[in-house]
C-alpha cells in the first residue's frame, strides 16, 4: 500500500497490529501503533506480550491500561491466558475474579484457561464452579465439559 503512495488508515494499522500481536511480534505491533494508548491498542500490546511469553511486560502494559481505561473482557482474557501459561494460578484467579465482579461477559477461551489453572492446582470444586459460571452465561458447552471431565478424572474424581 505504502509503495503505491496509499497510507493505511488507523483501523487498518490496528488490524495489522492485532495480526502481529497474535504471533507475539511486539516490534511490529509497536511499529504499527506507535504511541497510541487507546484501549484497543493497549490490548494489542498485552496480547503480543502474552503470546511472546513475556508475562511481566504484559502485566506492565495492563497496569498502564488501568490508569487510562476501563479494561474489557479481552483485556482480562489476555491476562488470564498469560498467567495460565506462566503457571501463575494466583494471577489468573485474580484476573478472573475481577472479570466476574465487573459483570463482563467472558468468552469460552477464558473458561478453558481457567480449567487449565484449576486442574493444575488440583481444585475439583473450582472446576465445577467454572462450569457453573459458564452455564450462567450460556457457554456451558460440550467443548468446555470435555476438558473438565478429563481434569476431574485425572484428579481421581469420576
Amino acid at each position: 500500500m505504502v509503495s503505491r503512495g496509499i497510507q493505511p488508515s488507523e483501523r487498518t494499522q490496528l488490524e495489522l497490529a492485532r495480526a502481529f500481536a497474535h504471533n507475539g511480534n511486539v516490534d511490529e505491533v509497536k511499529s504499527r501503533l506507535g504511541d497510541r494508548n487507546d484501549l484497543q491498542a493497549l490490548n494489542s500490546y498485552i496480547q503480543a506480550y502474552c503470546e511472546k511469553g513475556d508475562v511481566s511486560r504484559a502485566v506492565e502494559a495492563f497496569r498502564f491500561l488501568l490508569k487510562r481505561h476501563e479494561p474489557n473482557e479481552r483485556t482480562y482474557g489476555y491476562m488470564i491466558a498469560a498467567h495460565a501459561r506462566d503457571g501463575d494460578a494466583g494471577g489468573a484467579e485474580l484476573a478472573y475474579k475481577e472479570l466476574m465482579e465487573k459483570e463482563l461477559k467472558p468468552y469460552l477461551s477464558i473458561f478453558m484457561d481457567m480449567v487449565h489453572v484449576r486442574h493444575k492446582a488440583g481444585d475439583v470444586i473450582g472446576l465445577l464452579a467454572i462450569y457453573g459460571s459458564a452455564l450462567k452465561v450460556g457457554l456451558g458447552t460440550r467443548r468446555l465439559l470435555i476438558p473438565i471431565k478429563a481434569a476431574l478424572k485425572d484428579l481421581g474424581r469420576p
